[in-house]
């Protein structure tokens, strides 16, 4: 998804006007340059966010990814959207509640993994994790 955003930003971001077609009557209100420049910073955080994954602690990583997902979800809906309301037939209309869904689907699993995460710790604390040297005796 983090490809599929960037390169649709770059796209939007390209001089030619992306939102004369009849399917997109309902973003004409937004500046495509912008869109496209937010959408590529968007997109480009995606990837940072996919590189740093598991480097921060699998709870934060996965608050991160969660959020990630949201916006991702919203920017699919509102696309979808979008096109449903303008009243053409669209083969992107189905791609993109499809790529919605997805990013809903990963939003559940992201917050299951940051559960699971915090289970851990805490069966490790129970545990006795409260020794300091390495054979267990202070």
């Amino acid at each position: 998804m983090a490809g599929f955003i960037t390169h649709l930003g770059y796209l939007l971001y390209q001089p030619a006007s992306s939102f004369a077609a009849p399917s997109y009557v309902h973003f004409r209100w937004v500046d495509e340059e912008k869109l496209g420049l937010a959408m590529m910073l968007y997109g480009a955080a995606r990837f940072v966010a996919l590189i740093v994954n598991g480097k921060m602690g699998l709870e934060a990583s996965a608050r991160v990814r969660a959020l990630i997902s949201l916006g991702s979800f919203l920017l699919m809906v509102a696309w979808a959207w979008g096109i449903q309301k303008s009243g053409t037939a669209s083969t992107g209309l189905v791609a993109y509640q499809y790529f919605a869904l997805f990013e809903l689907m990963n939003i559940f699993q992201a917050r299951a993994d940051a559960h699971a995460y915090r289970e851990k710790q805490k069966r490790q604390e129970n545990q006795g994790g409260g020794t300091s040297s390495p054979g267990g005796v202070d």
